[in-house]
This record gives C-alpha cells, sequence and structure tokens, in this order.
C-alpha cells in the first residue's frame, strides 16, 4: 500500500474557510492495474490502531511463551533439511553402487549398457548437486530465522525489563525497529480481513477487523 494525503474543505459557523488533511492507503496493485481482492482506498487511522494492537497483544502478552517454545521446537525448515539429508545419504548409496556397476560393464555381465549406465550416473550426480544446493540455501534460511528470533527476544526482555505496557508508549525510532523485526510482510483484503506474515518462521495470523 501507497501512503496518499488528500485535503478537505469545510467552512465554519463563523463563516471561516478551514482544511483538514484526510490520510490514507491506497492499493498499490490497483493502482498498476493487476488484479486484486482488496479495496482502493483504507483508513490509516484503522489500518494503524488495529496493527499496534495486534503488536502490542504480541509483545505483552501470553504469546513470548510462545515464541520461546518455538525456538526450542525444529522449525519447518530444519525438518526440511533433514529430510534433504537422507535423500543425499540415500543418492551417494546409489552413486556408489552404479560406479560399481562399471566393472561389471567392462566384464560384460552387466544388465545396463554403457550408455544407459553412463546416463544414469550423470543423473546421479547432478541430483546430488542439486540436493546439497538446496540444503545449503535453507541453512542460510534457518541462520536468518534464528538471528530474527534472537533479536526479537531480545527486544521483548527490554521491553518486559522496562515494564513497558503499552507499544506507543515506545518512541517512532523504537517501535520502527520492533516492526522491522517482527513482521515480514501484511497482507489486507476485502472487508477489512488481514494477514501477518511474522518473520520469525514465516508463521501467519489471520483475522479481521
Amino acid at each position: 500500500m501507497i501512503l496518499s494525503c488528500h485535503k478537505k474543505y469545510y467552512q465554519s459557523k463563523n463563516g471561516k474557510n478551514n482544511t483538514y488533511k484526510c490520510l490514507k492507503y491506497s492499493c498499490a496493485n490497483r493502482r498498476s492495474g493487476k488484479i486484486c481482492d482488496g479495496q482502493w482506498f483504507y483508513s490509516v487511522r484503522i489500518v494503524d490502531e488495529h496493527l499496534i494492537g495486534v503488536i502490542n497483544n504480541f509483545l505483552l502478552s501470553e504469546n513470548i511463551e510462545y515464541i520461546l517454545a518455538y525456538r526450542k521446537d525444529p522449525t519447518p525448515v530444519i525438518e526440511q533439511i533433514e529430510a534433504l539429508e537422507l535423500s543425499l545419504i540415500r543418492e551417494k548409496q546409489s552413486l556408489e553402487e552404479l560406479k560399481k556397476e562399471v566393472i561389471e560393464v567392462i566384464r560384460g555381465t552387466s544388465a545396463f549398457g554403457s550408455v544407459l549406465l553412463s546416463d544414469l550416473i550423470h543423473r546421479s550426480e547432478s541430483k546430488i548437486i542439486e540436493i546439497e544446493n538446496e540444503i545449503l540455501l535453507l541453512r542460510g534460511v534457518d541462520r536468518k530465522q534464528k538471528i530474527q528470533l534472537s533479536r526479537l527476544l531480545d527486544i521483548c526482555g527490554k521491553l518486559g525489563d522496562k515494564n513497558i505496557r503499552s507499544f506507543a508508549s515506545l518512541t517512532l525510532l523504537e517501535q520502527q525497529s520492533v516492526v522491522k523485526q517482527i513482521i515480514n510482510r501484511i497482507y489486507v483484503g476485502s472487508g477489512s480481513k488481514y494477514r501477518i506474515e511474522w518473520a520469525y518462521g514465516g508463521c501467519l495470523q489471520e483475522g479481521m477487523n
């Protein structure tokens, strides 16, 4: 969404002309002609007040216990890495078996032809490289998530130490720091539906305002 400001004019009872600014969020997708199920405009006050409420509840409630539990449990990324590592072991074992078969081809006792065996070895080697690259990518994602979670827990700890009971009581810079650490993206749809993608683990929270 893009922040936009519109000026509105009205005349008071004493005949004085007055102006005031009306802040709106406008949908960037609709502006560029893309398909979107949301509205053209949203009230900044309504969206911001609701978002602040969600963040406030998230930081200063039992949700913190959930975050701590999340840190201890295996993440979906770790589970993907473990599954890929098992696949990698199996593929490497398969490749070793195929390479042993080369001797049988030379002896003329193999069920494989030399061309077919060469193709199978090449496919297996390519598969191993593909799996190893995917594991490296996911390990990078896991490291990023752990850093994000560590920063988030640090923020929550500082809030607790200061005994702050309202997100709005933080300075603007502190609020920006908190939001950057805990939220990746916010989706807003028709009927004021929203979906928040938290920074730690890509978890989602959905609801309506």
